[in-house]
Formats: C-alpha cells, sequence, structure tokens
C-alpha cells in the first residue's frame, strides 16, 4: 500500500533520504543544541519505533518530522504543535499541509460542526479539522503508519501535567524550579540565533519584558525590540519606555486603519493564508503588516531571528476558581462561556458544543477538575491558536524560537504551586525581578497592569446580578457600534462593515474567523454568509452562503 510523505512548502524543510525534519531541539536538561541536518540524520539512523520514541523522549525543542522505516512511517509533532502535521482519514498520507491531502478545498465540504467550533472558538479542536477528510496530529503526539495496512496508532509522548493545590513547602522550590527553566530556555535562545540578531516582539506586558531582560543580562547583542500598533496605543508606549530602560534598539511600525486595510488587499496576505490553509485555526495577522513594511523598507536582515512572549503561562489567565467547577457539567460550561464566544449560539448548537468539550476533556480527579480545564487549555487553545506565531515568521523567511513555550518551561510550570500559575504570579514575579536587575529606571516602571475595567467586568460576571449585567453591556456595546481596537483592526472592513452584523460581543477574530470559512469578504465588502441576529446554529451554517474570495 505504501505511505504518501509530500511536503507542500519544502523551504523550511531538510530532508535526508526518506527523513524529513523541520525545526531544531536541544538535549533535555541541556544547552546543547541539535541543528536541523543532525537531528535529521540522528532520525534517519534510527531502524526501529522504539529508537525513535527514545529520541523523542529525550530532547526538548520546536519541531515536526516525518520518518520512514522499512515498514513504518513515524511523525511527531513537539509539545506544543509549533509546526503542525496533517494526516488523511482515507488513505495513508501524512503532510506539512492538508491541501497535500485534498487540494483546493470548497468550503461547502467543510462538516458544519467542526465549523460552528472553528467559528466560535478560532480553531477545531481534538484531532478533526474543517476537512472531514483531514486530521491533525495533537500537541505532543507521534503517529506511527503501518505501511501495508495504512492503519495509524497515535501515541503520546509529552503530556501536561499541572500540580494539585499548593503546600507551603513547595511555593519556593516551584519558583526556583521555573526561574532555572526560563534561564536555560533563553540560553537556548541564544545558541540558536549564535550572534545573529534577535528581533523580539515587544509590548508592554510581562513576558516579552522578561525575555528582553535575560538577554540584556546575557550581554547578547544585536536584540532589537520590535513594537507596532496606533501611537497612541499604551503598549506602545510601554514598550518604548522599557526599550529605553534597558537601552535596547527599537523598531516601531504606525497601526492605522489604511495599514490593515492595505493587508488584508495584498497579495502577500492572500498567499501567507494559502500556505497556512486556515483549516484548523484562523490565520496569525499580527504582526504581518509590520513584517511587511519592515520588509519594503529593507530594514529587516535576512538573518534575523524572531521572538514573541507567547507564553504555557497564559493558561493561568483563564484558569477558573474550585467554587466555579465543582463538578464535570461546571467545568464544561466554564469552558463553553469563556472560549466559545466569538458568534451567540442557540440552544442546540451549545449542546453540540458541551458534547465535543467533554469528548476532549481528560478524565481526573472528581473533586478537583481545575487541572482537567488547564490540560484542555493546553491541548486546544494553546496548541491550535497561542503557538502558531511562528507560521508568520517561517512565511516571510526568518527564524524564530519561543523560550516561555519551552518544553522544560512547560514541566516546570506544572510544578508551580497553584495559586503561582493563577493569572501568571509566578511568570510576572520573576519578570518584574529579572527586568530591575538590568533596568536604567526602578520599580516605577510596572507594565502589564490588569485593567480596571477588565477586573469589575470579571466580579460582576461572578455575581448574582452577572446575567442581567451581561445583557446590558451587550446592548450598550451594540449601541456604540465596532469602536476601535488597540491594533486598529477595525481598518480591515470595507464600507458599511460591520454595521447590522455587530451585536455587541464581537471583536476582531469573530470577523476574521468569517472571512477564513468564505462567509464574509471585507474587499470587496460582503457580509451575506454572517447571520445578522449574530447567533449561530447548525442550521444557518448549512443554509447561508459563502462569498467569492476566500482567501
Amino acid at each position: 500500500m505504501g505511505v504518501r510523505t509530500p511536503i507542500y512548502d519544502d523551504s523550511n524543510w531538510y530532508k535526508k533520504g526518506e527523513t524529513m525534519v523541520s525545526g531544531s531541539v536541544f538535549y533535555d536538561g541541556t544547552v546543547e543544541h541539535i541543528d536541523t541536518e543532525t537531528f535529521c540524520s540522528k532520525l534517519q539512523r534510527s531502524q526501529s519505533v522504539s529508537e525513535v520514541v527514545d529520541i523523542v523522549n529525550g530532547v526538548s525543542g520546536f519541531y515536526a518530522f516525518i520518518h520512514n522505516l522499512e515498514d513504518k512511517v513515524i511523525a511527531s509533532v513537539d509539545h506544543i504543535r509549533s509546526i503542525p502535521l496533517y494526516y488523511s482519514t482515507e488513505e495513508a498520507i501524512i503532510t506539512d499541509n492538508p491541501r497535500e491531502i485534498v487540494g483546493e478545498v470548497d468550503p461547502a465540504y467543510f462538516a458544519p460542526v467542526p465549523e460552528a467550533e472553528y467559528l466560535l472558538t478560532g480553531y477545531v479542536t481534538g484531532k478533526e479539522t474543517l476537512c472531514p477528510a483531514v486530521n491533525t496530529l495533537e500537541a505532543g503526539t507521534l503517529a506511527i503508519i503501518d505501511k501495508d495496512s495504512g492503519n495509524i496508532n497515535i501515541e503520546q509522548h509529552t503530556e501536561y501535567h499541572p500540580s494539585k493545590p499548593d503546600k507551603s513547602d513547595d511555593l519556593k522550590n516551584g519558583q526556583e524550579e521555573l526561574k532555572q527553566a526560563i534561564s536555560q530556555a533563553v540560553e537556548r535562545l541564544c545558541v540558536v540565533a549564535s550572534d545573529r540578531p534577535i528581533y523580539l516582539l515587544l509590548s508592554g506586558g510581562h513576558d516579552s519584558k522578561l525575555i528582553l531582560s535575560e538577554l540584556v543580562k546575557r550581554e547578547y547583542d544585536p536584540v532589537v525590540a520590535l513594537s507596532f500598533g496606533p501611537p497612541d496605543n499604551s503598549d506602545v508606549t510601554m514598550s518604548g519606555t522599557i526599550a529605553d530602560a534597558v537601552d535596547v534598539e527599537r523598531k516601531y511600525v504606525e497601526y492605522t486603519g489604511d495599514t490593515w486595510d492595505e493587508w488584508f488587499r495584498s497579495d502577500t496576505r492572500k498567499e501567507y493564508c494559502k500556505l497556512r490553509h486556515n483549516m484548523d485555526f484562523i490565520p496569525v495577522h499580527w504582526a504581518g503588516p509590520a513584517l511587511s513594511e519592515l520588509d519594503r523598507r529593507d530594514e529587516l536582515p535576512d538573518d534575523a531571528v524572531f521572538v514573541s512572549g507567547q507564553t504555557i503561562g497564559s493558561i493561568g489567565e483563564h484558569m477558573p476558581s474550585k467554587e466555579q467547577v465543582r463538578t464535570r457539567s461546571e467545568l464544561i460550561d466554564y469552558i463553553l462561556d469563556n472560549h466559545y464566544v466569538l458568534w451567540g449560539r442557540n440552544a442546540e448548537l451549545s449542546s453540540r458544543m458541551r458534547d465535543r468539550i467533554d469528548r476532549n476533556l481528560k478524565t481526573g480527579d472528581d473533586l478537583d477538575f481545575i487541572p482537567m480545564y488547564e490540560q484542555w487549555e493546553w491541548k486546544e487553545r494553546q496548541s491550535k491558536w497561542m503557538s502558531q506565531d511562528g507560521s508568520m515568521y517561517s512565511f516571510f523567511g526568518y527564524d524564530w524560537w519561543f523560550p516561555l513555550f519551552d518544553k522544560e518551561v512547560l514541566k516546570a510550570w506544572e510544578n508551580s504551586p497553584r495559586e503561582d500559575r493563577r493569572q501568571k504570579r509566578a511568570l510576572i514575579d520573576i519578570s518584574e525581578t529579572s527586568f530591575n536587575q538590568v533596568a536604567n529606571i526602578g520599580s516605577a516602571l510596572e507594565s502589564g497592569r490588569p485593567d480596571l475595567t477588565d477586573i469589575l467586568k470579571r466580579r460582576i460576571s461572578r455575581s448574582p446580578v452577572g446575567n442581567i449585567a451581561g445583557y446590558v453591556y451587550q446592548y450598550y456595546k451594540q449601541s456604540q457600534g465596532f469602536g476601535s481596537h488597540p491594533l486598529g483592526y477595525e481598518g480591515m472592513f470595507g464600507p458599511g462593515q460591520p454595521g447590522e452584523y455587530y451585536c455587541g460581543n464581537q471583536n476582531h477574530h469573530s470577523y476574521i474567523a468569517m472571512h477564513a470559512v468564505d462567509r464574509m469578504s471585507f474587499s470587496p465588502p460582503d457580509a451575506s454568509g454572517v447571520p445578522k441576529d449574530c447567533e449561530l446554529s447548525i442550521e444557518k451554517i448549512r443554509q447561508l452562503p459563502r462569498v467569492t474570495d476566500r482567501n
């Protein structure tokens, strides 16, 4: 029978014989780098499944690979699925892009339930994609495909097991382990970059500030901070203050409404979406206009290594309290109400989504459902969406590395006391300490502080008047119109958009999701596939039309 292993975009893959690798790794617990070519050679010498599994279990990095044995094909993605792989549900094919399995898919053939989930969350959960003929390897998994039968067996090589309630004697040890893991992760970044310029996407938050501080401690040179957005945006102004405080060069790209209009009309954006394909999560656009503009100005060196502050710690920003998730049913409701929110949903669709959440939840301690939530977010939101910035940097031809998504940072994070994980408290403490050690100004600089409006919204939503307040707030938002976004995303809309297709709860991700599945076009403006009442149902997904320009 044989197994097909086509690579759609071979610019980011190294091939030796019948072994293909994208990305690179380190030996666990070390800063000994195994570059792409060496990793490929190491895999190629492996003659059995057990040898390959031993290699995977002993490394940490950002990678995907496909390796041919005599009777099997083995493929794997890393602990955060930073470089996705896809396999056919109908024949023996594994690849980096669903187009190699199904060609140019007519969105009319998307499965309605996964599409509904995609529109509600921005991604498809579990192993499914929008197309029934295509599945994806989930985070931390390894696929073994038999060449004779085509049967596929999926094994888990890395899992996230967050610790249970805190023990007082674990507090100090947990934070020390996390500090050491972050320090090693930044050392690994320096090794990967190897004197090449590091371009760090610097916001006003704690995560990118931590990486910058650790690079400054190591006197790595050159480091360039990159920020973008409207000039009066708080992240933009704070990023300038942070960069000045540690005496690091900063490049800034102004975002306006015209910036997004030009980006969504551009051939560059269309080609990126075609390469990225949108099959299981919405395209990552936020840095696109900045990279395109700096590329146009010829201000980006060819050997730049891009870094962002995306972190496994952001799981803690959504962690429920024990009172909110006393039962599995309450946990399902919590996930539904906090993550399936880009559009409204009718009762039948809500029931279907609850079933999908339940199916993808692990079994666990019936007295403590918080770890089950954290595992769900790692496997779904983090690996399907938050870890996918690399696709944009790769598209523009640049290497990248994500220190705060390092596997050993993941392991240290899972061992941190729960209250240290909540709202990223441990990460924030480490970030502030590290920054104050290198900054030219003291602790008077406070970045990433919780927004008072967000705090009040959370507290009111959990109070007895939460439901009533929610309806009032939604009506108020609807009456005010879509308004503005800190990065100026409102510029993506065509004339008259979103107009009547805004009901108070939608954000830019809502419309990007509709755009990605051909329900909405920004240029020319067409929203005929969007429900005017902003509420999704399976029936509407089957009946509402597609628009002409899927890209």
